[in-house]
């Protein structure tokens, strides 16, 4: 049986280095007369509710972070979704009209 490899060979170490460090993703806020896009790398693993709170769009438009609601790719989803790379968090505003 021959000895473990000893970390000198092109296969050597962990793996780790594999996995992304971190992702692109947006966020995006719009209104029917302004839009604004924040582009933003987080930590692979980060949340939507990560991404809009690195954003600071909630302080920039006045709305509170904690009672919005989001979407990635048209579909609504929580603040505690993962996020993938190249995914854009939209801010939904509250409808005024049902």
């Amino acid at each position: 049986m021959s000895p473990p490899p000893t970390g000198t060979g092109p296969d050597a170490g962990s793996h780790e280095s594999d996995a992304p460090a971190d992702i692109a993703v947006t966020v995006a806020w719009a209104t029917p007369t302004a839009q604004d896009v924040v582009a933003l790398r987080l930590p692979a693993g980060a949340t939507v509710g990560d991404a809009v709170a690195r954003s600071a769009l909630a302080g920039t438009w006045g709305f509170e972070a904690g009672r919005a609601s989001f979407a990635v790719a048209g579909h609504r989803v929580r603040a505690d979704t993962r996020l993938r790379a190249g995914d854009r968090v939209d801010v939904l505003r509250p409808l005024t009209v049902d």
